[in-house]
Parts: C-alpha cells; structure tokens; sequence
C-alpha cells in the first residue's frame, strides 16, 4: 500500500504561522518593555549618582564658600566680603542658594570679578534672590550638566550649629518625571 505524503496541508501551515506570530509579538513586547524599565533604572541610577556627588561636594565646601547675599541681579549674585578678592577664582564652581529668596536654584558660575566679589551666572535665576537669602558655593568634580534639574536647599536642624541639607535631582522616565532626594547633616559655617 501507498503511504500519501504531500507534507503539510494548507490549513496546517496558517495555524503554524498564526502561533508563530502570536509568540513573536509576545516576545518582542516584552522586549520592549524591558528596554523601558532598564532606561527608567538607568535614568535613576545616574541621578543617584550625581545627588552622591552634589551632596559630597557641599559638605566639603569650607566655610569661606558660604553667607548671606548682599545682592543679585538677573544673572548674577553679590558674595560677602570673606568671598575670595581674586577674578575667576570660583569660576566653573556651582552656586547654589540655600535659603531665603530663590531657595534650592543652582547655576554654574561663569565669570567671578572679586573686587566686588560679583558672581554671574548661567543661566539666569528663575526665582532672584535678595539679601534675605544665604548661597554656598561648591566645586564638583564632574559637570553639572542642565542645573534646572538639581536642588539644594539646607535648614537649621539643631541648636547645635547643625544644618539638614537636601539634594534634589530630577530625571525623565518614560512614564514621566520622577525626583532622588538625598539628606544630611552638616555644620553651619557661618
């Protein structure tokens, strides 16, 4: 007797295809999703990193990097007297403003005229400060990148001369954006 072997019929071959495909969409959407979740992870992991080093870099800022406002204009920010009197001697440094006005901008000091203990700015303060307000100035070891997504900010936290600084970093995921926040204690320099 004949054996028929013509292979696969027609309707067999769809149904084949028909798996194939539903499995194939399933794995790339998952492929997909991970992809998401892994940038997510990646975007908070570098804000992490640069809140650590924000945060390092404030509490190592001698205390001559720090006071009260005696001015600021749009782009720029007048520092006390104890500020160091030569030019560009803060230049590249950040600033940020820790109270008062403005509180928990930071920008890039681009020039520094230290006659007038002067430092400009970039970009400009969304929010000028005043005389009420209280700046440190830290040096980072790496760059800074967009400042409009960083925050310090510090409060009185004991009578004891202690202050509670908080580091703010935001970063965009593709569900929206999402915040690190860092604290710690320092002593207050001034």
């Amino acid at each position: 007797m004949a054996v028929d072997e013509r292979g696969m019929s027609l309707l067999e071959v769809v149904v084949a295809l028909c798996l194939f495909a539903v499995l194939s969409l399933g794995l790339f959407s998952l492929f997909l999703s991970g992809r998401m979740a892994s940038a997510a992870g990646s975007g908070k992991q570098e804000a992490l990193c640069l809140a650590r080093a924000v945060m390092e870099a404030v509490k190592a800022s001698p205390v001559e990097w720090e006071g009260q406002v005696r001015g600021a204009g749009s782009d720029y920010i007048v520092l006390e007297n104890k500020a160091d009197d030569r030019d560009d001697a803060y230049k590249g440094f950040c600033l940020a403003v820790v109270e008062g006005a403005g509180q928990g901008q930071v920008r890039k000091i681009q020039s520094y005229v230290g006659s007038s203990r002067t430092a400009y700015v970039a970009p400009s303060w969304s929010s000028t400060p005043d005389t009420s307000s209280r700046y440190l100035v830290f040096r980072l070891g790496s760059e800074l990148g967009d400042v409009e997504k960083v925050a310090v900010t510090a409060t009185p936290s004991s009578p004891a001369g202690l202050e509670e600084v908080k580091v703010v970093v935001k970063y965009r995921t593709p569900w929206g954006e999402r915040e690190v926040q860092l604290t710690c204690e320092r002593w207050k320099g001034t």
